[in-house]
C-alpha cells in the first residue's frame, strides 16, 4: 500500500464516519469493526465484512422461511439488531 492510497482510504473511512454520525477520535476509529484491519466504509464495517454479515443475515432469514416485504428485501430472525442493520445496508 502506497501513502497515497492509504491517505484516500482514511479520508474516504472519514467522510463514511462522519456521514453516519459515528465520533472519530484516532486512525482506530476509522477501522472496521468487525476485522479491525480495513478501514471501514460501511456502517462502521469494511465492505468484506458488510457483505459478510448481509449474507448472515440473508441465510438466517431463509433458513427460517422469514416472509419479504413489498420489495422484497429479506429480514433477519427476530433479531432487531440485524433487521435494522440489514435494512440500512440495503437502503
Amino acid at each position: 500500500m502506497t501513502t497515497d492510497t492509504a491517505i484516500t482510504a482514511l479520508s474516504l473511512a472519514l467522510a463514511a464516519a462522519r456521514r453516519d454520525g459515528i465520533a472519530v477520535r484516532s486512525i482506530k476509529d476509522l477501522l472496521c469493526d468487525g476485522c479491525g484491519v480495513a478501514v471501514a466504509l460501511r456502517a462502521g464495517y469494511c465492505h468484506a465484512c458488510a457483505d459478510g454479515l448481509n449474507v448472515h443475515y440473508i441465510d438466517t432469514a431463509a433458513a427460517h422461511s422469514m416472509s419479504t416485504d413489498d420489495d422484497g428485501v429479506r429480514f433477519g430472525c427476530g433479531d432487531a439488531e440485524g433487521e435494522n442493520y440489514l435494512a440500512g445496508l440495503r437502503s
